[in-house]
């Protein structure tokens, strides 16, 4: 249901979606033959806002992926006896250096308002939509994986929310259980039963969850008389083998579950996340100092290595020099950067002109005497009665580290900017921390300025 493999893709809710996140990066570093399929959720798990008041408030915010690749694949699949038209979407394992993911989508104009809702939220409140997301996950991620061509020796199940996979197998398999369990492999989370998902058989039936099988089949199939579909104990007993996440809850999930018959052997496998991409290095050095002189020594060394390293990088791209230390792949971008380097270069640019807007958008590469400079060359381009429009960061952004330079004298102040333009009909001027999302380096909550002002009118 879910892969958090980067901040910019959120289709992600908690641990869950780390796990798969961290084995897709570490299939990857091991060139491993394994491929991830989930569901591109629209509006994400949700979006954490506040109110006026500062109070906390929940939306859902759509969102935009412009690094997924689209396959071209459209298929159908069954649910609620309807045709739904799913389109499989790709992240290119350079793109996070994960192994390949495909996404699937009913955000489509193809479908119904009610079968494109289907993608909209991940674990939505509803029941039906939420038993819908299961078949597109189980149903829909087996399908794409025959429509590649791709024939997996082995089917993971992390968590039972994609279990529909099994019944769309047993179809394939004619009816054969025994084929589902030599390629079916189940991961367990929840510790309780309690937590594990159950819903009405009659309801997965009418769904179409159960891929033509009739309530009373799939009662017998999976052993258990109860009108409440347990989908966990139905994985249990479709797999050849499942796993808890630690020692621990090896233990405590075979002693849950003992009391059901025909279940397959239940072992432990450490919960872990990729070192490479999640661990704090800094923390690993300070954990391992041996006295505080190499605890300080560590930590100076981490963070002058960090912010070495960064502005090392900032000085080739403002040169447009990347490629020396990424490769040939960065030309294309290095020449793009040289031809903006000239565009933005400011003793080339005709200050003659003027217009009736100027907008500057963290214009910040530049230091205080620059700045100067640059500001009254505004001004001059700028028509009375013009709007100016300047958005960048505040000092305390340094400290975020969420993007922009690194020197605190680069930042803008709301008093900085009102005596750079004193006179001006100030409209809006704040001084606000928000949550930005533009991608790698640029994410998370970052310290903003806005100051919008209109030049005045010469008297007369």
């Amino acid at each position: 249901m879910e892969f958090a493999t980067h901040q910019p893709l959120k289709i992600y809710s908690g641990g869950l979606g780390f796990l798969a996140g961290s084995h897709l990066r570490s299939a990857y570093e091991l060139r491993q033959n394994l491929i991830g399929v989930g569901i591109l959720w629209k509006y994400g798990y949700y979006d954490q806002e506040r109110n006026q008041d500062q109070t906390l408030d929940v939306a859902w915010n759509e969102k935009h992926y412009s690094f997924l690749e689209d396959t071209g694949i459209k298929f159908q699949i069954t649910i609620h006896e309807h045709p739904v038209w799913v389109k499989a979407l790709y992240l290119n394992p350079e793109t996070f250096k994960t192994a390949p993911l495909f996404l699937l989508s009913t955000d489509l104009p193809e479908n119904d308002y009610v079968s494109q809702t289907i993608t909209h939220r991940l674990y939505d409140a509803n029941v039906a939509t939420k038993v819908a997301q299961f078949i597109l996950l189980g149903v829909g991620g087996a399908k794409l994986v025959d429509l590649l061509g791709f024939n997996p020796e082995l089917y993971h199940l992390n968590e039972a929310h994609g279990l529909s996979a099994a019944f769309y197998l047993y179809k394939k398999f004619s009816n054969n259980i025994q084929e589902v369990k030599k390629r079916l492999v189940f991961t367990t989370h929840t510790p309780e039963e309690a937590g594990n998902e159950k819903h009405d058989i009659y309801l997965c039936h009418k769904l179409s969850y159960f891929c033509g099988l009739s309530v009373e089949e799939v009662k017998k199939l999976y052993d258990n008389d109860s009108d409440q579909f347990n989908h966990s104990l139905a994985a249990l007993r479709f797999a050849r083998l499942a796993n808890g996440v630690s020692q621990l809850h090896g233990r405590v999930a075979r002693a849950m579950w003992e009391k059901y018959e025909n279940i397959c052997p239940i072992i432990s496998i450490t919960n872990a996340q990729n070192w490479r991409y999640w661990a704090d290095k800094q923390l690993y050095r300070f954990m391992e100092a041996g006295d505080e002189d190499d605890l300080f020594f560590g930590a100076g060394f981490a963070a002058a290595t960090d912010r070495m390293w960064q502005m090392e990088v900032m000085r080739a791209a403002g040169r447009g020099r990347l490629s020396e230390f990424i490769g040939p792949e960065s030309l294309p971008l290095d020449r793009f950067l040289r031809a903006l380097r000239r565009l933005a270069d400011l003793d080339g640019w005709d200050w003659a002109r003027v217009f009736d807007v100027v907008a500057g958008i963290f214009i910040q590469f530049v230091g205080p005497e620059e700045r100067s400079r640059l500001f009254t060359r505004i001004d001059r381009a700028l028509k009375p009665g013009g709007i100016l429009l300047l958005h960048g960061y505040a000092p305390r952004q340094v400290g975020y580290g969420t993007g922009g330079p690194p020197f605190v004298e680069n930042m803008y102040t709301l008093p900085l900017l009102r005596q750079a333009f004193a006179g001006y009909d100030v409209l809006r001027a704040e001084d606000f921390d928000a949550e930005v999302d533009e991608g790698r380096g640029h994410s998370g909550r970052s310290a903003l300025i806005d100051f919008v002002a209109r030049k005045p009118v010469a008297d007369g």
